[in-house]
């Protein structure tokens, strides 16, 4: 090969070497471009996925809210519900010691009127009006004390708790003829708030004893046991009043709005259901031989 073709091969090679150079310029700055709006597509698109899970978290954030409140909003109706069972409670029980401070008035009366007064009777007397004012006064504490919230948990005994609403409730359930048998176990505790297990429980009660009366029936007795393991304690309360319609069990009956009651709002056993459930423990129903017996499961401590 001449040295005038070699030039020539030369400079063919370096124009077709700086035309491959433009080419790749030029697809550098493609790539650049393309890689600018990847970047800036990324950008908005991250932008508008945050936007979205911000709008998304808030939505669900107002929506539980909302439920917390229409939950809080049911479990004030259920107590002020259960408020008036508790004074129609307190009415039976002040009857008797009104009935009988009435009675004491009177007999000092009439030993006053007939020189039958002296001292030793006097102080008797006060003693005996003083025991009944204690009584009723007993009655107002533990009425405070049911509807004393707790802002935390705290270790209580189960069977104190039921003794307590039985306390309250005893004048109503002699009324209506309801025999209470108990088998408990008061060293037996647990960890809760000890206001809505005796609102749990003070529900139960009242449903049984309705249905007892709306029934008529003639065998009225309620039976309360509790039984313990290592980790948790078990509560039945089981009625003779004839049970509940299967269409409700097993759990139809704890949703909002359902009632085995004629004139019942389904309010109640479905907040029971909410308190029990929000300590870790169940409650669940079934019926057992002439009635129904509803079963609480809680941690023991």
């Amino acid at each position: 090969m001449s040295s005038n073709e070699s030039a020539e091969e030369l400079l063919r090679l370096q124009e077709e070497n700086q035309k491959l150079s433009r080419q790749i310029e030029k697809l550098a700055r493609i790539s650049d471009r393309l890689q600018a709006k990847h970047n800036e597509t990324m950008q908005s698109f991250n932008a508008q996925l945050q936007e979205q899970v911000h709008k998304e978290v808030k939505k669900r954030l107002a929506l539980e809210y909302a439920r917390e409140q229409e939950q809080a909003l049911l479990i004030q109706q259920s107590k002020s519900a259960e408020l008036g069972h508790m004074i129609g409670g307190i009415t039976h029980q002040w009857k008797q010691p009104l009935n009988a401070i009435g009675l004491i008035a009177q007999d000092l009366i009439d030993e006053m009127d007939n020189n039958l007064l002296d001292r030793p009777t006097l102080v008797q007397r006060v003693e005996e009006i003083l025991g009944q004012l204690q009584f009723m006064s007993q009655t107002i504490d533990d009425f405070h004390n049911f509807y004393r919230p707790s802002r935390a948990q705290h270790p209580f005994s189960p069977a104190e708790a039921i003794a307590s609403v039985l306390g309250l409730i005893q004048a109503q359930m002699m009324s209506a003829r309801i025999e209470v048998q108990t088998d408990l176990q008061p060293e037996v505790q647990t960890m809760g708030w000890a206001s809505d297990f005796k609102q749990v429980i003070l529900n139960l009660i009242t449903n049984a004893k309705d249905a007892f009366i709306e029934r008529d029936a003639t065998e009225r007795t309620l039976t309360l046991r509790q039984s313990s393991s290592a980790d948790q304690t078990t509560l039945t309360l089981c009625d003779t009043a004839g049970g509940i319609d299967d269409a409700l069990l097993p759990d139809a009956l704890f949703e909002p709005f359902t009632s085995s009651k004629k004139s019942g709002s389904g309010i109640g056993l479905s907040i029971a259901h909410t308190l029990i459930a929000r300590v870790g423990g169940t409650l669940k129903v079934e019926n057992r031989d002439r009635g129904a017996c509803f079963t609480i499961t809680l941690p023991r401590l």
